[in-house]
This record gives structure tokens, C-alpha cells and sequence, in this order.
């Protein structure tokens, strides 16, 4: 309810991120990169076909990836440059912080 005593619409969709077809538009232009890389190398269209289906099903898996949490490229590129603990004075280094639990690391 707003000040005045009306009820104020609330459009979830502007709160939510900008997916295109479901996926993020940085990974969906990843996806389409690498068709047309492999069409612009190879030129042999069975070969072309066979990385475009593989291309459509990466799609629809990042799809429903996507559907259950639609923040989550945000949140990994979080976790990844994350550190594993708490470092109050800055570290000049080249090397990266290692990833969190259940983000690649210790996974094997």
C-alpha cells in the first residue's frame, strides 16, 4: 500500500535480469560465437549440423539452468573472484583467489 491509501502495481519482470531466450545474453552470444566459428572453419555441413544441435541442447540445458535461478552467471563470477577467507590489507599478486566449495573446488 502507498502513502496516499492505494495499492501501487508491482512489475516483477523489471526486477528480474535481461535474459534473451531464456539465457543470459553473454552466454547465449558465446553459444551462437562458437556455431558460426565452427561454420566459418570447417564449411562441411554435416559437420556445421552436428555443432548446431549440440549448440541447441547446450541452449536448452542453459535454459533450464536459467529457469530455476535467473541470477546465476552473477553469482558465480561473484564466488569466483571471491577469496576463501577474509584478507583486511590488499595482497598485490598476480595469481587468483581460489573458488568457494561446490564451485569447482574440491570437486575431484
Amino acid at each position: 500500500m502507498s502513502i496516499e491509501g492505494r495499492d501501487e502495481r508491482v512489475f516483477v519482470a523489471l526486477s528480474r535480469p535481461p535474459l534473451i531466450s531464456g539465457v543470459d545474453p553473454k552466454l547465449l552470444a558465446l553459444n551462437f560465437g562458437f556455431v558460426v566459428f565452427v561454420l566459418i572453419l570447417f564449411r562441411d555441413p554435416r559437420i556445421v549440423a552436428g555443432f548446431a544441435v549440440i549448440s541447441i541442447l547446450l541452449h536448452f540445458f542453459l535454459k533450464s539452468l536459467y529457469r530455476g535461478d535467473p541470477f546465476l552467471r552473477p553469482i558465480y563470477m561473484r564466488y569466483m573472484r571471491q577469496s576463501d577467507r577474509y584478507e583486511p590489507w590488499p595482497d598485490i599478486s598476480p595469481k587468483r583467489a581460489k573458488r568457494p566449495i561446490g564451485y569447482g573446488r574440491g570437486v575431484l
